[in-house]
């Protein structure tokens, strides 16, 4: 019996509440606190609001929260660095290869400065400047087209859709686009829908084998942009990316630093587990990671989100027929008779319905 009561002892000691933590709900030791009465995340979050005040802690398995209920406090936490970091995703990690990359789920400098250079060179090459809005046009006058062949019949929402959203951001990482039928972006973009998925589902250890196609597409055209790289005429996010690896080359302070002989550098992981080779050295392979997971992230962040957006819109518009009517109306009002596209950057204030059922 003594025997017994150790080990619950230090079980106990291994799995209780630390000191430091705000009050709130522990739970069983490995289990945590599994509330029983509901499944409703958000009136659980609720009555431990009402019990324990806007801070408290909560423990779900093996995962530790400390939830804030405040806005003002929300705010200041969050504007400390030591409070913008990125919990611990297994799924997550995988798909950047066990390193500290890419924008979402880094850490510390490197997604400051990942961020940073990330924002600076973005807006660079056209993002959310009056200039990039014909690229986005261009896509959308596209899809139009492609739709206008079925018009006045039922059919499914293809990959065209995907294909006008992903367009745009490779625009601006590659410089190039795909027509809405090309077989190649419409297998990426498949990809990328199987990656999400994987993220947000169960992940396995052979998740990687599933990850070869998507890392595959970026991996021909950063070699591509390897080749032909002009240090003093950047074309494309890549591009830039690339010449800032040049110039850091070396450097302790930066996260460009091409340090593929590191023990922490993923070449065995990327060679072991997908399949992922280049032609060129290991340096090349290390690069084509680091520009990688960061493409990765922006296409994650930026594409699929999208795409089911305007699904969900295309769908509610086709179930409320006079809103659409409605739309349609101050749209050909706006741009004269088809005379140019609408703008929301310069008719926004012309666009009221438009606007009102976009928000």
């Amino acid at each position: 019996m003594a025997k017994y009561k150790n080990h619950y002892g230090l079980l106990y000691w291994l799995t209780r509440k630390p000191s430091s933590l705000p009050p709130g709900r522990w739970g069983l030791p490995i289990i945590g606190y599994i509330p029983l009465y509901t499944n409703n995340t958000r009136k659980i979050v609720s009555d431990l609001r009402e019990q324990y005040g806007d801070i408290f802690t909560w423990k779900i398995g093996s995962h530790v929260f400390v939830g804030f209920c405040d806005y003002e406090l929300i705010k200041t936490t969050f504007s400390r660095p030591e409070c913008q970091g990125r919990p611990y995703v297994f799924s997550f990690d995988m798909v950047k290869f066990h390193s500290n990359a890419g924008i979402v789920s880094s850490v510390g400098d490197v997604w400051v400065q990942g961020r940073r250079f990330a924002l600076r060179h973005l807006k660079d090459f056209g993002m959310g400047k009056s200039s990039f809005e014909g690229v986005i046009q261009y896509e959308a006058q596209n899809l139009v087209e492609t739709f206008e062949r079925t018009a006045g019949k039922p059919i499914e929402i293809s990959w065209c859709l995907n294909v006008a959203v992903l367009n745009v951001i490779w625009k601006l990482v590659a410089n190039i686009r795909y027509n809405t039928d090309d077989q190649e972006i419409i297998k990426f973009s498949a990809f990328l829908k199987q990656n999400i998925e994987l993220i947000q589902g169960r992940i396995q250890c052979f998740v990687g084998k599933k990850n070869t196609g998507f890392i595959s597409v970026f991996q021909e055209i950063i070699e591509n942009h390897i080749k032909m790289l002009d240090q003093n005429n950047p074309k494309d996010y890549i591009d830039a990316y690339l010449i800032e690896i040049q110039k850091e080359r070396g450097s302790l302070s930066t996260i460009f630093k091409d340090d593929f002989s590191s023990p922490a550098s993923p070449t065995l992981l990327l060679n072991a587990v997908v399949g992922y080779s280049v032609s060129s050295s290991s340096r090349s392979l290390y690069i084509c990671q680091l520009v990688t997971t960061t493409l990765s992230d922006l296409f994650g962040a930026g594409s699929e989100t999208t795409s089911s957006t305007i699904r969900w819109l295309i769908a509610l518009l086709a179930t409320h027929p006079e809103i659409q009517r409605k739309m349609q109306k101050e749209i050909d009002e706006v741009v004269f008779n088809g005379t140019h596209l609408p703008s929301l950057l310069h008719d926004k204030d012309r666009l009221v319905v438009l606007c009102e059922k976009l928000h």
